[in-house]
């Protein structure tokens, strides 16, 4: 009998100091990449970034940030983001060619965070802006700012797009993309398309005054009283502001009871409104989230 429990004890002994290994192993872990590190190949930049806290790091917020645009690219045609993060992981891995590989693969995830946050408009963009390049229309840029790091901008011409980094070390704001650059002093951008020659575009102010917001929506109508009694939409300019009714419309979008919407509008001063009008224009730009209640 006394061997029995002896043996018990050195069991449950086991046991505990194996519970405790474990547990002094997973901080690393927990700490790790988005990816099973149990699975990569030694000597692969995949190991790199299990073992550099820096880079693990870097990982998570990039699965986070993709996990973000996944939600927006769900109605994308072409589908195009799960081809071209696959087509990026294979772009990073190649830095074990890099002399400093940690500087390569750190820069890889800098540049694919800032595209998706700009691309997909994780953030809130600054602009649009519009540069007049000569006398032909068709060669007018648009182009909106991102706060992202490093900084980005989303350039439009005609039918082209553009996304591009600025370099931080460039006097008057120097952004720079795969085949185009936009270079901006005071209100006037050189700018590079293509394989076109470099071109002086002027900064345009629009006929009225324009700018864009950000609003949230709620879930249903409320009665108000305008010119007489209408049913409001309830918006809001932040999440943690309170509702508000707005006694207007938005050209372009359609509200549909019991979903919570997130948006970008252009708004316009209008001159001289009737007395029982805005004096605002709003038109829907794009539809950032639409979640069911």
């Amino acid at each position: 009998m006394k061997t029995f429990r002896y043996l018990t004890m050195i069991f449950l002994l086991f046991i505990l100091l194996a519970i405790g290994c474990l547990a002094s192993g997973h901080p690393a872990t927990a700490q790790g990449p988005s990816y099973d590190c149990s699975m990569v190949a030694a000597g692969s930049i995949e190991l790199l970034i299990c073992k550099d806290a820096d880079l693990s790091a870097l990982d998570r917020k990039m699965a986070g940030i993709y996990a973000q645009a996944s939600e927006k690219a769900v109605n994308e045609h072409p589908p195009m983001l799960k081809a071209e993060q696959r087509g990026w992981i294979k772009g990073r891995d190649e830095c074990w060619k890099s002399a400093d590989k940690k500087k390569c693969v750190e820069n890889q995830y800098r540049l694919r965070i800032a595209e998706l946050q700009a691309r997909y408009h994780l953030l809130p963009g600054n602009g649009p802006f519009f540069y007049v390049c000569g006398d032909i229309p068709g060669n007018d840029i648009t182009a909106t700012f991102f706060k992202t790091d490093p900084p980005t901008l989303i350039a439009e011409r005609g039918d082209s797009t553009s996304l591009m980094y600025r370099h931080l070390n460039a006097s008057g704001g120097k952004y720079q993309g795969r085949n185009e650059s936009f270079w901006e002093h005071r209100g006037e951008a050189l700018v590079t398309w293509g394989h076109g020659a470099p071109q002086i575009c002027s900064l345009k102010p629009p006929k009225n005054d324009c700018s864009t917001k950000r609003l949230f929506i709620n879930s249903s109508l409320v009665d108000c009283v305008g010119v007489g009694p209408q049913k409001c939409m309830q918006i809001k300019e932040n999440e943690s502001a309170t509702w508000g009714s707005f006694y207007g419309t938005i050209e372009n979008f359609t509200f549909e009871e019991g979903y919570v919407y997130e948006i970008n509008v252009k708004i316009i001063d209008v001159e001289n409104p009737p007395a029982d009008s805005s004096s605002k224009k709003y038109t829907l730009l794009e539809i950032l989230s639409k979640e069911k209640i």
